[in-house]
């Protein structure tokens, strides 16, 4: 295949998922251009126009309905903070706990517009509300590196903590009060490319990439993950 595709990975999404995507391209349709993104506006207006092909990121509360959405993955938010940190020490971590510290956030869409499976969503927003956040950046090895030198706390998977190989200095802290609370990743895309063989390549890259990271770490295929929580896509 010729031609490029204009993709979003928002933001944690990106690390774990494009080298591999990347590496697949290079095998399968070395001619065919990328360009990646951590962070764009009017993401549902881009996928309309065509100016964006496709989009991976949380999933929002509401979406146009000629936007064609399919289920990745689920993860658990937690809180990364350095080994050592005081936080670490507690046998069990409160809301006033985590308050009483920094927190650093990637920046992106407000989280009351993400959508929350299982668990209490409303305890994630009054987390959001009262939590410190001091820092933003878009840069996710940044907020790494800030987390493992400070005492600053960072809302984020667990896998990151595999994917930079983090243990020796990084811990994941629960996020008191949340109870099993989800979120889920999706990728999306504009029915107009439905059906497009360029676009329909691209989306089968995703969807075999998917399933050999979830064959790795031992999570159900997709089909069984739909059938599992009774999900619609």
């Amino acid at each position: 295949f010729d031609g490029q595709m204009n993709i979003l990975m928002q933001g944690h999404m990106g690390v774990w998922f494009l080298p591999s995507l990347m590496a697949r391209l290079q095998q399968h349709a070395p001619r065919m251009r990328v360009r990646a993104f951590s962070r764009i506006d009017e993401v549902f207006d881009k996928l309309s126009s065509g100016d964006l092909d496709f989009a991976l990121q949380i999933e929002r509360q509401h979406y146009p309905p000629d936007l064609d959405l399919t289920t990745l993955a689920f993860a658990r938010p937690v809180l990364l903070a350095r080994k050592g940190h005081p936080l670490h020490k507690l046998a069990e971590v409160t809301l006033e706990d985590i308050t009483r510290f920094p927190h650093l956030s990637l920046l992106s869409t407000d989280i009351s517009e993400l959508s929350f499976h299982e668990g209490d969503a409303e305890a994630v927003l009054e987390f959001e509300r009262r939590a410190p956040h001091h820092y933003e950046t878009d840069d996710l090895q940044t907020a790494l590196e800030i987390v493992r030198k400070t005492a600053c706390l960072f809302p984020a998977p667990t896998m990151f903590i595999e994917q930079f190989n983090l243990s020796r200095y990084i811990t994941a802290l629960p996020l008191p009060g949340i109870g099993d609370v989800s979120i889920k990743y999706v990728v999306v895309r504009h029915q107009r490319v439905v059906g497009s063989p360029a676009h329909d390549f691209f989306y089968e890259q995703i969807i075999e990439l998917t399933e050999e990271i979830r064959g790795r770490l031992g999570l159900p295929d997709l089909p069984a993950l739909r059938k599992q929580r009774k999900l619609a896509y």
